[in-house]
């Protein structure tokens, strides 16, 4: 490409025993070397991608959170600082549900509310003014994380499993006034 952008004429005439044609070749492999290198920087704009700059990520997001540990895997690594990178502006049930499925945990969350006299029936559970505050996360007991050919690499655990960053995760992201209850079954 760098050959066919000389000037006509017979001056320019280029074949590849010439200098000029060694030099724009030297010159052009450079090029297409910082051209792939750019393109790689793309993926790393990404964390659910990034390889490279993992590591800047995760310190950027704070992570690894010593209430969360170690993330195992390289997916795990990617699928953390993701959550945790977009995971912040919401308190609705959708929201944790969702938050909690980027994670990979499927979760289903459950409202409390305080006891009252005409809106409680006989049976119902005594509770404070504090309940409403409270929500219930549901999660299976283990949730099992396996190995996927292509994202892990060498050296991996072909699975794992445990709920710590989900319990860390929701604490992190729950408002100040609310207190979550893990519930596993």
């Amino acid at each position: 490409m760098l050959v066919r952008l000389l000037p006509k004429g017979t001056l320019w005439q280029v074949n590849t025993d010439k200098t000029i044609y060694k030099l724009f070749l030297g010159a052009s492999q450079e090029l297409q070397r910082v051209h792939v290198r750019a393109l790689d920087l793309l993926n790393e704009m990404d964390p659910r991608t990034s390889v490279e700059l993992l590591s800047d990520w995760e310190r950027v997001l704070g992570l690894p959170d010593p209430c969360a540990g170690q993330a195992p895997t390289l997916a795990a690594r990617q699928t953390q600082a993701f959550t945790r990178f977009k995971g912040d502006g919401g308190q609705s049930k959708r929201f944790i549900i969702d938050f909690a499925a980027n994670l990979g945990f499927t979760v289903t969350i459950s409202n409390y509310q305080d006891f009252r006299v005409g809106r409680a029936r006989a049976g119902d559970r005594l509770t404070n003014v504090t309940w409403p505050f409270a929500f219930r996360v549901n999660a299976p007991l283990n949730t099992v994380t396996q190995f996927v050919a292509g994202k892990g690499s060498a050296g991996e655990p072909l699975a794992d499993w445990g709920n710590d960053v989900l319990e860390c995760e929701i604490k992190r992201i729950a408002h100040s006034h609310t207190i979550p209850v893990f519930s596993y079954s």
